[in-house]
């Protein structure tokens, strides 16, 4: 009986303890987390990546040395961002104007950049929870290399399908339409364009708009990552009418028949800008250097009214004989 009670009584002190630890461990973490939420100074480092626009220098250059700043935000900030720099994690990475960059004494691809340029977006980049009281280092320096550029279209890469009764009068418009590539010679020299992300949309009855990224290209950068693209839509109506063949470039008193003598002419026009359309504002005219042996040739449409779009000529070829 005496061992069964001495048992009972370390076992109930045992499971005391075992409250007792979990409640001081539960409250030490009650209270680290109290005090992380207060605010203290701190002195922080980060590298610095800038992404700049020099004309034949890489697009983006890791500063070479740090950028000290000192600040007040709580401890769970400062935690985190001491973190980040035993993880190599601490860059922040700023848009600079290239005329902010300025070259270090004689070496052309060392660039330095004062720190004074870079305060308020260094505050914009680490956000509302840190205040920035002041900059310790005050110069940054940068290795930009040299690197190929040369200038190319952008092409869109798209897949639209419309609701029925409406259509693009034009095509999709890019801007900017053109991008400056930089890289190794060896590789832009193969680069003719470069194609946008697919932009995919369905049943589409109203204008569309957006921005889209460009596809990358390994070892290439570009002076812009994405474009803004447009296309007007809108709900249009189709119509046809005979539109006569005329003759272009034949010699002077040459009898020409073309068969046949009229052809009829589709097009589209949007329904807000509905008006009267006559044959009289089309041309389609065969050119006399056109004709082959075969006599056989495609008409061309040289002229047509402002406002309608997709204009088609039915038939497509037709006979041309000259006397």
């Amino acid at each position: 009986m005496r061992f069964e009670s001495v048992n009972n009584f370390f076992s109930k002190r045992g499971g005391d303890l075992i409250i007792l630890a979990f409640s001081l461990l539960l409250a030490f973490f009650m209270w680290s987390m109290y005090r992380m939420t207060k605010r203290y100074s701190a002195v922080l480092d980060y590298k610095v990546e800038v992404k700049s626009n020099i004309a034949g220098h890489a697009r983006s250059a890791l500063s070479e040395n740090s950028l000290i700043i000192r600040g007040q935000s709580t401890g769970f900030f400062i935690f985190q961002q001491r973190s980040g720099v035993s993880a190599g994690k601490n860059v922040i990475v700023l848009s600079v104007d290239s005329k902010k960059l300025k070259h270090y004494k004689d070496h052309e691809d060392i660039y330095y950049l004062l720190t004074t340029e870079v305060e308020e977006p260094v505050q914009e980049y680490l956000g509302n929870d840190f205040k920035l009281d002041g900059v310790t280092s005050d110069t940054l320096f940068f290795y930009f290399p040299k690197q190929a550029n040369k200038k190319v279209p952008v092409q869109v890469n798209h897949n639209i399908t419309f609701a029925p009764q409406y259509a693009a009068p034009s095509g999709m418009t890019l801007r900017p339409d053109s991008v400056v590539i930089y890289g190794d010679e060896k590789i832009i020299s193969k680069v003719d364009s470069i194609v946008t992300q697919s932009i995919k949309h369905s049943n589409v009855d109203e204008s569309l708009q957006g921005i889209v990224a460009l596809q990358t290209i390994r070892g290439v950068s570009y002076s812009n990552e994405d474009v803004y693209y447009s296309m007007p839509v809108v709900r249009y109506f189709e119509n046809s009418l005979k539109v006569k063949v005329e003759g272009l470039n034949f010699p002077s008193g040459a009898n020409v028949l073309f068969i046949p003598q009229e052809l009829t002419v589709y097009y589209r026009m949007p329904f807000a800008s509905k008006r009267e359309i006559n044959d009289s504002e089309f041309r389609i005219v065969v050119d006399c250097d056109s004709i082959g042996r075969s006599n056989i040739v495609r008409p061309m449409l040289l002229q047509y009214p402002d406002g309608v779009f997709d204009v088609r000529t039915e038939p497509r070829f037709i006979e041309c004989l000259v006397n």
